[in-house]
């Protein structure tokens, strides 16, 4: 089903409907911005508080154009969370002495330093979304909460060290939280001009899971909004997909690195996998006798001391970006794992048509991470630019089989 789509003329009274597209203006300038249009705040910034009538935040508008490798904003619609990351990102300055105050913004709704001051206002998320009609165009991600399931929620307002191109160091503050799942209700333009206007009373226009919400202040998986994606054959284009320049030269460059000793590559695929999910703990084999699997580990359930480790293995193949894998290795690596052992496969280049749709059609316990995803791992883990990359293989191109 395709996305609603809002019109430019009519956002001052449109409602906010999960995943619909806000058009943005066509004049070329600053005026476009859609946010400003339809929330009524500033049409800058990532960070964009709009106060009520008592001169009080009355809610907070987060904004990502999704486009700062740096400072990668994560939404998980599987998962139903977003991982946001503040606004100091100049060495120079405190964390919280930033020109839009997010990062004190932040600082609030945790409570941080001043429990009495925390902040509980709605949080409205919107991400980059340009159309053909403008590209100030944007699309709405849903209602906030700075809650997460199985998370203290200390740890969900963490700050991180960086380092900028001059060698200084500066803090910044990583962010998470949950989008409500708000189900058939909409938000309301009466909702939102009732929390400027008539604050006191605004919850007679909210949506029921935000008073569920404020009720016991407690998130719960039925508050969560989480859309798991249906397990399908990705194509060519899917697997090989890279956002931008950079990204295909950090493939080439990982390809190239492995061409005489592809074997190493099975330490990078080992520590791709652990980096993604710290829950896997992998041992490297001896490339002699192996019996096929390059990796023999365990991915581990739980909590502290009371935990399940199911066990897995690993297979890593450094295929050139259009030398396909194909049914020969996905059938000989299916055959290689036990009853209770699921796989994970990782390779620089792709699956073929007919090895992919075995694999799903037949249910196979396999995890098939391909290009794209190898990508998207090392910017996650800050290995964003060819020579990062470069100092990161460094310390694998050393390894003994």
């Amino acid at each position: 089903m395709e996305n609603k789509n809002i019109e430019f003329h009519e956002l001052q009274s449109a409602d906010l409907i999960i995943d619909a597209i806000y058009e943005g203006g066509n004049k070329g300038n600053i005026s476009d911005d859609a946010i400003g249009k339809l929330m009524y705040t500033g049409n800058s910034g990532g960070f964009r508080v709009k106060n009520n009538v008592e001169k009080n935040p009355a809610y907070l508008v987060l904004y990502t154009s999704g486009e700062d490798v740096n400072w990668p904003d994560e939404i998980n619609k599987e998962k139903g969370i977003v991982t946001y990351f503040g606004d100091n990102r100049k060495a120079g300055k405190q964390i919280n002495e930033t020109k839009k105050n997010g990062n004190k913004y932040l600082e609030r709704i945790w409570g941080v330093n001043n429990e009495a001051s925390k902040l509980d206002i709605p949080i409205f998320m919107f991400k980059k979304n340009p159309t053909l009609s403008s590209r100030r165009s944007v699309q709405f991600i849903g209602l906030l909460v700075p809650q997460v399931i199985g998370e203290r929620n200390e740890a969900l307002l963490n700050g991180i060290w960086r380092t900028d191109e001059n060698g200084q160091r500066f803090l910044n503050y990583e962010a998470k939280f949950s989008i409500l799942n708000t189900g058939k209700d909409v938000i309301t333009r009466k909702w939102i001009d009732s929390l400027i206007t008539t604050p006191l009373t605004s919850d007679e226009y909210a949506p029921k899971a935000w008073l569920r919400y404020q009720k016991t202040k407690s998130i719960t998986k039925s508050l969560v909004l989480e859309a798991p994606n249906e397990i399908h054959v990705r194509s060519k284009d899917s697997q090989l997909k890279m956002e931008n320049k950079t990204d295909k030269a950090m493939l080439n460059i990982l390809i190239n690195n492995f061409s005489d000793n592809p074997y190493h590559f099975e330490y990078v695929a080992v520590d791709i996998v652990s980096s993604m999910d710290n829950s896997f703990h992998f041992e490297k084999t001896r490339n002699i006798r192996d019996g096929g699997r390059d990796a023999i580990g365990y991915y581990s359930v739980g909590i502290n001391d009371n935990k399940v480790n199911i066990p897995c293995i690993l297979e890593a193949k450094c295929y050139q970006i259009n030398n396909s894998v194909g049914v020969k290795e996905t059938s000989r690596f299916i055959s290689r794992l036990k009853n209770e052992e699921f796989g994970v496969f990782v390779t620089t280049s792709f699956l073929g048509k007919q090895a992919y749709t075995e694999i799903v059609e037949d249910n196979k316990k396999i995890l098939i991470l391909t290009a794209t995803d190898i990508i998207k791992i090392l910017k996650k883990k800050q290995i964003n630019t060819e020579s990062r990359l470069r100092d990161y293989l460094e310390e694998f191109n050393n390894k003994s089989s």
